[in-house]
């Protein structure tokens, strides 16, 4: 099965489009029961557990901070750097969290992401201005953590990695544009794909029916994609030109 047909979008299909767009489907921590029994296991002191956690949310935490960022940041602020810390913090603040509602844990981690973001930007800036000049983020700002160090993940290589920072570079620069030209319709696809709300919260977020939504939703994809594709094609004519 094709990954854009696994996604419900089969007119997604393309070879460099549907793979980076089927990324979404690893990019929403679910928050099924597997997660909260690691949620659990971790608020209950199992550093196994911690590890695990650790790992399910790097691909929808990185994403997240890529889309959070936006053009401008993303050229300033390492992502992996905001990636460690946010997990870090996510993984030390847990035994606060309580699962409420549905999408709570990616309201969660999207919290977080903000909050580190608007302290390396404060850091950033403040560098900046008794420099007068530009600043790469010291690593002492992130917390330390001996129980946890930060590491990357052990399921990608370097050069998986590589590619992994590729594909998602492009899917947030799609994403940049979407929500240049449709904002409306970026909301509706980082509330559900992003921060996992279910189409009747989102619905009820916005007055409407989930079925509304579920609409939107997928009329949003399909504008991601066209975007997508075109930005692909600008890319790959600027490489033969060169």
């Amino acid at each position: 099965m094709r990954v854009s047909d696994s996604l419900g979008y089969p007119e997604l299909h393309g070879s460099s489009l549907s793979s980076s767009l089927g990324l979404f489907m690893v990019l929403v921590v679910a928050d099924s029961n597997s997660t909260q029994m690691l949620i659990e296991r971790v608020q209950q002191g199992d550093l196994s557990a911690r590890e695990l956690l650790y790992d399910r949310c790097m691909l929808p935490v990185l994403f997240l901070v890529r889309v959070s960022l936006g053009r401008k940041l993303r050229s300033k602020v390492e992502s992996w750097d905001i990636v460690q810390e946010t997990l870090l913090r996510s993984l030390r603040d847990l035994d606060d969290f309580r699962p409420e509602h549905s999408g709570a844990f990616h309201r969660y981690l999207a919290k977080k992401v903000d909050q580190v973001i608007l302290d390396h930007v404060d850091y950033w800036s403040a560098a900046k201005r008794s420099m007068d000049r530009e600043e790469r983020l010291d690593e002492s700002v992130a917390p330390t953590d001996d129980r946890f160090p930060p590491r990357q993940t052990a399921s990608h290589s370097p050069s998986d990695q590589l590619i992994l920072n590729e594909d998602l570079n492009h899917l947030a620069e799609a994403m940049d544009e979407l929500a240049e030209t449709s904002p409306d319709d970026w909301d509706v696809i980082v509330a559900i794909k992003l921060l996992g709300g279910s189409l009747r919260d989102v619905a009820h977020s916005r007055g409407t029916s989930p079925d509304a939504v579920k609409m939107k939703q997928r009329r949003a994809m399909l504008k991601l994609a066209k975007i997508f594709r075109i930005q692909e094609q600008q890319r790959h004519g600027a490489h033969r030109h060169d």
